[in-house]
């Protein structure tokens, strides 16, 4: 579930470019068959006698043909694969800090819910608000409003293991889907991150609430963000720029 980006060669993204490359050498092979056939039906002539007169006189045609078909119709295959794939990113992807965005987020915390129902494996969503950013954006315009929202979202990815999910879901909002660790492993991860940010210059102040499944007993995703929702609210009402764990119900 790591937000970097798949590499060429690597990932689902490399399999996705393959497969459409192997169509594309697939159709890229057949088109000159296509073509004798086409010639057979004009001319009225069985396939079957009419393959080897053609070849016999015009081999290096169809050879030609052949090669420069299966060249030309793998690399478009490949090209379109990577068109998919930049396309199915960019859908999921906030486009200012470049990290994941809500529907990438909840429809992976989906599938790591059903996991962890099946499992001992525990599961946490840490919710991130960025303190005080109107009055960012109201000192310094809204470039240092986005720029504070970088920062923010560079201090997630310093942070976060690969096997976590940061994720900007809002205006000032991020979340962190974090599977594979206990409760005290993810407010330790909350904590890093605020404690991250603290050293940076210029870089805002955040509030986090973190949520753990089996401690707030949340059978669905929309329980697991409102538990983790409460304690942020608890963090920013009573200070903000801290970390604040969702009780047990």
């Amino acid at each position: 579930m790591s937000a970097l980006p798949p590499k060429w060669g690597s990932g689902l993204g490399a399999r996705r470019r393959w497969t459409y490359a192997a169509v594309g050498f697939v159709l890229g092979f057949g088109a000159p068959l296509g073509l004798l056939l086409l010639r057979s039906l004009v001319l009225r002539t069985p396939p079957g006698r009419l393959l080897p007169n053609e070849l016999a006189s015009d081999g290096p045609l169809y050879l030609y043909l052949t090669v420069s078909t299966v060249l030309v119709f793998s690399a478009f295959g490949a090209v379109v694969g990577e068109l998919h794939d930049v396309v199915r990113r960019s859908a999921l992807a906030d486009p200012l800090t470049g990290l994941p965005n809500r529907r990438h987020l909840e429809l992976l915390l989906d599938n790591a819910l059903a996991r962890a129902r099946r499992t001992p494996e525990e599961l946490s969503i840490l919710l991130v608000d960025v303190d005080e950013l109107k009055r960012i954006n109201d000192g310094g315009g809204h470039a240092a409003g986005d720029a504070a929202l970088r920062a923010v979202g560079e201090a997630l990815r310093s942070e976060c293991r690969r096997s976590d999910l940061p994720a900007r879901i809002g205006g000032d909002e991020f979340a962190v889907l974090v599977t594979g660790a206990d409760a005290t492993d993810a407010v330790a991860l909350a904590e890093r991150v605020r404690a991250s940010l603290a050293t940076w210059p210029g870089a805002p102040r955040v509030s986090i609430g973190v949520a753990t499944q089996s401690r707030v007993g949340a059978s669905d995703p929309r329980g697991l963000l409102a538990a983790a929702d409460a304690a942020l609210y608890l963090a920013k009402t009573t200070g903000r720029d801290r970390v604040v764990e969702a009780a047990p119900p």
